[in-house]
C-alpha cells in the first residue's frame, strides 16, 4: 500500500506537473494560432501589395531588401 505523502512534497511535484502541463498547452496552442492566422495574413499581404506597391517603380528592389531583412 502506498504512504500517505507529506503535504510539503506533494506540493512541489504538482507544481511541475502542472507547470509542464501549461507549457505544452501553450506551445500547441500557438502551433494552431500560427497556422490559423498564416493564412489571412498572407492575404493581407498580397492586397496590401496589390493596391499600393504593385507596378510602381523601384518595389522590386525594396521587396529584394524587405527579403533580406
Amino acid at each position: 500500500m502506498l504512504e500517505t505523502i507529506p503535504l510539503m512534497l506533494a506540493t512541489p511535484i504538482a507544481k511541475i506537473i502542472l507547470d509542464k502541463f501549461y507549457e505544452g498547452m501553450g506551445s500547441k496552442l500557438g502551433e494552431k494560432v500560427v497556422e490559423a492566422v498564416s493564412e489571412p495574413i498572407q492575404k493581407l499581404g498580397q492586397a496590401v501589395w496589390n493596391r499600393c506597391f504593385k507596378g510602381k517603380p523601384g518595389t522590386d528592389r525594396l521587396l529584394e531588401a524587405a527579403a533580406k531583412g
